[in-house]
């Protein structure tokens, strides 16, 4: 009897995605429109976020590109406040878009600011507005999103999509594996005739990357280099430094391996820490590479073992297989690294998807054993 409920409560949450998105539907009817123009000359997708946000939509926009290969394609995005990383670290000069437009937290912080800026969207008269959204994005900003790419003058747009509803969070993690954040992506376009037959990351790496690349490779010796990323945005992600310490030591012992240990400028500390634990046989670059330098650094490894965060799916783009090691705080399959040579490590303890930045506990992280992790190593190894 317990299951049957469970079973029709999932039901209806399903029903509830059905029914928020067949309104969202109805407003963009009511704005441009169900048919998509045949002379489309100008394109601006919008996609915000960081790391992980902008490669995981990297297929979609060569699919957009692929399918509408005369138009002329902008990228609008922002990673947040001024110092954070995005699409403007990873995406300039990439060839599939013609421009890219940046914009931080302080650029939209009074009205004046969202005029100008949507002044200077008006200004370019796009012709059609794809919003590849965020996962946890609200419908009130989907509708709103809706109005601004109408007051820009835009003759259509689509992508406007809920995928996360926060009610009953246990149980849908329970029975419904989601889609990773790639192919759900993708399954917006495709419901909009965008189709894609390749799913690929191509990237503007240079030849001076590349060089760079090399000469801390040079160092190394040794043609089994493994990588560790030990830091994450989210406090919720950050599986214990001591834990990724016994890992590093196992992989350099068991597999006569050179390990980097990866990160950013937020990192230093922690990959320090963890350098100094570990010994011999690293090399530490956190800090010391552009987020292109690390994926051309990823594509000489045999595997990256990371927290859940945007290192993962930079695996993902390098062709490298990934241990994911991933606390519960979201619904199960979400943010999963993309493809199958890849394995995500995850507990699941009655505190479930809670969808909290912090925890004073993190016991889904806990659960996760230095065992649990060498084994998934050592399967894709």
């Amino acid at each position: 009897m317990k299951i049957f409920c469970e079973r029709f409560v999932v039901g209806v949450v399903i029903f509830l995605y059905k029914l928020l998105n067949f309104f969202l539907e109805i407003c963009r009817f009511l704005l441009f429109g169900f048919k998509i123009p045949k002379n489309i000359k100008k394109i601006l997708i919008f996609r915000t976020g960081n790391i992980g946000d902008t490669i995981c939509a990297i297929p979609s926009m060569v699919a957009i590109r692929n399918n509408y290969p005369d138009a002329s394609i902008t990228l609008l995005s922002s990673p947040g406040k001024q110092g954070m990383v995005g699409a403007k670290e990873l995406l300039h000069g990439a060839g599939y878009l013609d421009n890219l437009i940046v914009y931080y937290k302080e650029d939209i912080s009074n009205l004046k600011k969202i005029f100008d800026l949507i002044k200077k969207l008006r200004r370019e008269k796009f012709d059609l507005f794809i919003e590849l959204p965020q996962n946890l994005v609200k419908s009130g900003t989907l509708v709103r999103n809706m109005l601004i790419a109408e007051i820009i003058g835009c003759k259509c747009a689509f992508g406007f999509q809920i995928d996360t509803i926060k009610i009953f969070k246990r149980l849908q993690s329970k029975y419904i594996f989601f889609n990773n954040e790639v192919e759900r992506l993708l399954d917006i376009l495709r419901k909009h005739g965008i189709v894609t037959p390749i799913i690929s990351f191509p990237l503007p790496i240079s030849k001076e990357d590349k060089e760079i690349v090399n000469w801390f490779l040079s160092k190394t010796k040794n043609d089994k280099i493994i990588a560790i990323n030990p830091g994450a945005k989210r406090q919720t992600n950050l599986w214990a430094q001591e834990r990724f310490a016994e890992v590093g030591k196992w992989v350099v012992k068991n597999f006569n391996a050179k390990l980097i240990i990866t990160g950013g400028n937020n990192d230093k500390e922690i990959a320090g820490k963890l350098e100094e634990m570990v010994k011999d046989n690293v090399v530490n670059v956190a800090g010391k590479l552009s987020l292109l330098q690390t994926i051309e650094l990823l594509k000489n490894c045999r595997l990256l073992i990371s927290n859940d965060t945007g290192a993962i799916h930079m695996a993902v783009a390098a062709g490298i297989p990934a241990v994911g090691i991933y606390s519960a705080w979201q619904l199960k399959g979400k943010w999963y690294p993309y493809g199958k040579k890849n394995i995500v490590t995850r507990k699941e303890p009655e505190c479930h998807t809670c969808f909290m930045e912090r925890c004073r506990h993190l016991t889904c992280l806990k659960m996760i054993t230095v065992d649990d992790v060498c084994k998934a190593s050592c399967k894709l190894l």
